[in-house]
């Protein structure tokens, strides 16, 4: 089998997100040019749905059938700031990438994390009608155990082959824990 040559995630955030013409690149690029193959290469299957945000009853942005569960990612660049509806969802997992880094997230994690910030915000007079606090990736990354959470700083030495391993541990390990979470 051939594989697919993807991106590390230096070269993805020099060439796409920090594009010295000033157009950077959106999740649908992220997904299609990053995540996808890297889990192709990893796992030899593509998702069941991508980027499904416009069908109302499927959450997240990709879904995969993997080992009897269904693994759910929700992809953000540059900051996250979700919907009312977001908030809610079963999603897995959390793929985010900044100028600064790249961070996997259990959702559970990250969710907690998230209200905290929300809540504190309300205290302090904020009026989140449709959309929540938006919160840097990078202020993400320090909050979580190595269980819960991944995050490749951009400029660290770091092989290919060291993010395919990380990866697969911790989607390996999203999936035993949302196991019991979210339905197959």
């Amino acid at each position: 089998m051939r594989t697919i040559r993807y991106f590390d995630h230096h070269e993805y955030t020099r060439r796409y997100l920090m594009a010295p013409d000033g157009i950077h690149a959106g999740e649908q690029h992220f997904i299609a040019c990053y995540i996808i193959p890297l889990m192709y290469d990893l796992y030899r299957m593509y998702p069941r749905h991508a980027m499904p945000d416009g069908m109302k009853s499927l959450a997240g942005d990709l879904i995969y059938h993997m080992f009897g569960n269904r693994l759910v990612i929700e992809v953000k660049i540059g900051a996250v700031q979700l919907t009312k509806r977001e908030v809610g969802l079963p999603v897995t997992m959390l793929w985010a990438i900044d100028g600064e880094g790249m961070l996997l997230i259990d959702w559970k994690t990250f969710m907690h994390r998230y209200l905290m910030i929300m809540n504190t915000g309300k205290r302090r007079g904020c009026r989140y009608r449709h959309y929540g606090p938006r919160v840097k990736i990078s202020d993400l990354a320090g909050i979580a155990s190595r269980k819960t959470a991944i995050y490749f700083r951009y400029g660290d030495k770091v092989k290919v082959k060291d993010i395919l391993n990380a990866v697969r541990r911790f989607i390996n390990g999203s999936i035993r824990r949302s196991s019991s979470r979210v339905r197959k």
